[in-house]
């Protein structure tokens, strides 16, 4: 057992062994490895995996963390990434590689997977699996670079920064094999698609999640009455805002924020396909904020919000257009591309107020026919 290890300057693992002429060739060792316990492992400098070998196939870079032990708290304020692979097409290995088990995973700095040498994939952020592998909950205020896979467990939560801080989740895939994920707090900026529990699973959202580009849910996407999914618009061309495709069921409450990002403006007639489902159910959005400002409404679903614009959601079985139905020409960009969480905060409030309108009250699958 180690009570607490500490690195605020950097740990490397060793490079592979450069084979022989039978194309045997050697794994990049990890910065940490743990077949014990360590109650504590901070990192506030890099804690690296060594690259791959090279021989006639490269080998594959060494974890940044490999665990198949106990770490019952993983504080990440600095780097930790793994190795590079080989030359020839080594993969990389990953930033933090689980077969045991995880506690809190803390991450205010980065963590992800290096690169693959010659067409070699690139390595995970974080990789834990294995019959008794478990992680989490994960606090992101960093940045998590590429694919993070989690199997063998009923649930996830992350959790993301606080005051103007997002988290960020980008370069790969978010797979969670066997449950579901839940956004339980604080915000996120989401740049990865989902699969939970092989597309039977659910993504719960409790609070603020930003998405600037399509992402992709497999599974049912649910968010509360105190979530807010904000879309980014850079453009009016499919790929250049921010969109959310769902294959099964979108249960949507809480909050609609978009916002413009680029110099980019709104202009009458123009439709933003952000939404897609296999399914609909709850009771909408209660609200929506455009530039980190509220829109009001007096009808179901048709906003009037600063500068003239007027917004309209068209509903349908299985997708949510926003519809812009008068613009002003001196609308653009907010001061900042997306609202202050702060902002945020206060919208909600108003999100609640506006209950009292009888918003919350629609029920939006039968209105459609879905039931």
């Amino acid at each position: 057992m180690i009570g607490s290890l500490a690195n605020s300057g950097k740990i490397s693992g060793g490079a592979g062994g450069s084979g022989d002429t039978t194309g045997a060739v050697g794994r990049g060792g990890a910065g940490v490895v743990n077949s014990g316990t360590i109650k504590t492992l901070t990192n506030s400098g890099t804690i690296l995996g060594g690259k791959g070998g090279s021989s006639i196939a490269g080998g594959t870079g060494g974890a940044g963390v490999a665990n198949s032990g106990t770490v019952k708290t993983l504080t990440n304020n600095g780097t930790i990434s793994s190795g590079a692979g080989g030359n020839f097409g080594g993969a990389s290995g990953a930033g933090i590689r689980n077969s045991g088990a995880i506690g809190p995973l803390v991450n205010g700095g980065t963590i992800e997977g290096g690169l693959g040498a010659s067409g070699g994939a690139m390595g995970d952020a974080i990789y834990s699996a294995g019959k008794h592998a478990s992680i989490g909950p994960i606090a992101n205020s960093g940045s998590i670079v590429g694919n993070v896979v989690i199997d063998n467990q009923a649930s996830v939560t992350a959790n993301g920064g606080s005051g103007k801080t997002f988290g960020s989740w980008t370069g790969g895939t978010i797979t969670i094999g066997a449950g579901n994920l839940t956004f339980a707090s604080g915000n996120t900026a989401l740049g990865d698609n989902i699969s939970v529990n092989g597309g039977k699973g659910t993504v719960f959202n409790n609070d603020p999640l930003m998405i600037s580009a399509p992402q992709t849910i497999a599974g049912s996407f649910d968010q509360s009455g105190s979530g807010l999914l904000d879309f980014g618009l850079a453009s009016d061309t499919k790929g250049q805002y921010g969109a959310l495709d769902i294959t099964r069921t979108a249960t949507l409450a809480g909050g609609l924020g978009i916002d413009l990002t680029g110099g980019f403006k709104l202009t009458t007639g123009e439709t933003f396909d952000i939404l897609g489902f296999g399914s609909l159910a709850g009771s909408g959005f209660d609200a929506l904020a455009l530039g980190g400002a509220a829109c009001s409404s007096t009808v179901v679903d048709k906003w009037t919000c600063g500068g003239g614009v007027h917004l309209n959601e068209v509903i349908d079985a299985t997708s949510l257009d926003l519809f812009v139905a008068h613009a002003s020409a001196a609308f653009g960009p907010a001061g900042s591309p997306i609202p202050e969480p702060s902002t945020w905060a206060m919208l909600a409030l108003g999100f609640l107020g506006l209950g009292g309108l009888g918003l919350r009250k629609r029920k939006r699958a039968d209105e459609i026919g879905l039931r």
